[in-house]
């Protein structure tokens, strides 16, 4: 159910994210006193350096701190997830005694998902487009930040200039690289790369700033995690964030950042309690119905939840690199092998998978481990339907379509539950 790899590109990646309130801003190295060539490695403090990329990359940080607000398209992807797009106006604020952020208005998508998020300064308002519902959060020492994706379309870059230098995180390298053009602006290039520990593990973050020849902006940022030590070594994580049509100083009005609830959507103010024991919770329960999809099987095959009327559906939220999925797949093949033969299907829904070839990867580990269940692949929109909080996820499912049953992680309660329903069920068709 944890994602470490991924906690720490949102935590670090520049790009922006939901967990704004606790990024790691950037690290800066002053460069040396006297270079005597330009771009000459230099070692500081067991650290190399190229003096032409510590100045770029020092007057893109002071650029960003004299952004009075910006304006934007920007997209954000995560690995092989589906990139997070839209438009955003954030005011920046100095002297702050918590994060120099202001107002700002969030409205993207993530694929079919409409993303809308609105802060006054005061409250911040989501927009929940399945449950048709406003949620409204007041701020917390002056802030607050959308826990759903909106989160990821805020542009830490401008907020960690801001900021004091992150203790523990410590630069390994930077340097100028080549001039490029994004979108018709022409741009120059940081590399740089950082080491954050975190116990056993260490985590090697390389990113790629491309910025804006005439106001050192960022255009493309572009960020590659790999994880040395811990319980996955090796993993690695991409993260691409784009900046386009970019305008600052245009001192927004305050209309901007007001919203209304839409026409047959409902208001639901969070007290300070609520937030703090506030955890994303699964859209789902017994007794709604169940949500439609379209995902291939290994053979290729698509299947919509209309192709299991009659039939009870088990599905199981899962990916190879989750620990607890793989702990849970013996007890859900022992249900196949069960029920195989009765009005039941068990499938496992392949969800967040890393890397390339996600299909592939799932379905040799499913050979590998000889497990014979139903194999759905690309659950990602389904699982985000779902709101799914973590995985494992298990939503059981009556042949009518009806939710009877749901569980995030697997427990021995929980199997002997999902027995008792389905049989339950089966019953019914004696």
């Amino acid at each position: 159910m944890n994602r470490p790899l991924l906690r720490v590109a949102l935590l670090l990646a520049v790009s922006g994210s939901c967990l704004a309130q606790n990024s790691v801003p950037a690290t800066k190295i002053e460069p040396p006193a006297k270079a005597e060539e330009p771009k000459r490695l230099v070692k500081v403090e067991g650290v190399k350096i190229e003096s032409d990329g510590v100045a770029l990359y020092d007057a893109a940080r002071d650029a960003a701190k004299k952004v009075k607000d910006l304006s934007c398209k920007i997209t954000t992807s995560f690995d092989s997830q589906k990139p997070v797009e839209g438009e955003i106006v954030v005011v920046f604020k100095d002297g702050a005694a918590g994060l120099p952020i202001g107002n700002y208005s969030l409205k993207g998508a993530m694929g079919d998902k409409k993303l809308t998020a609105v802060f006054d300064g005061k409250v911040l308002r989501t927009v929940n487009h399945v449950e048709k519902q406003v949620v409204e959060m007041p701020a917390q020492n002056g802030v607050a930040f959308p826990r759903d994706e909106s989160g990821m379309l805020i542009p830490n870059w401008y907020i960690e200039a801001r900021m004091p230098e992150q203790p523990g995180v410590s630069v390994r390298s930077i340097m100028k690289g080549e001039r490029q053009a994004v979108d018709g602006v022409d741009c120059d290039t940081v590399v740089r790369t950082r080491v954050m520990e975190q116990g056993d593990t260490k985590y090697i973050l390389a990113e790629t700033i491309v910025l804006g020849v005439a106001d050192h902006l960022p255009r493309r940022i572009e960020m590659i995690v790999t994880q040395e030590g811990g319980e996955e070594p090796g993993e690695k994580m991409r993260s691409v964030t784009t900046f386009r049509d970019v305008k600052i100083d245009s001192a927004p009005a305050e209309s901007v950042f007001a919203l209304a609830a839409p026409e047959g959507y409902t208001t639901k103010t969070m007290t300070a309690e609520e937030l703090a024991n506030d955890e994303p919770k699964l859209a789902a329960k017994a007794g709604d119905a169940a949500k439609d999809f379209a995902l291939k099987d290994a053979d290729g095959k698509v299947w919509k939840l209309a192709d299991f009327k009659g039939r009870v559906l088990l599905m199981d939220f899962w990916a190879t690199w989750c620990g607890p999925c793989k702990a849970a797949m013996p007890k859900i093949q022992a249900l196949h092998e069960k029920y195989k033969d009765k009005k039941v299907t068990i499938a496992g829904v392949n969800t967040w998978e890393r890397g390339k070839d996600r299909d592939s990867k799932a379905l040799k580990y499913m050979a590998d481990q000889k497990y014979t269940y139903t194999s759905l692949l690309g659950g990602d929109d389904l699982a985000s339907s779902y709101n799914v909080p973590g995985i494992p996820t298990l939503i059981l499912v009556d042949g009518e379509g009806k939710i009877l049953f749901t569980t995030v992680g697997v427990s021995d309660e929980a199997e002997k539950q999902i027995e008792e329903l389905i049989e339950k069920e089966l019953a019914k068709g004696k």
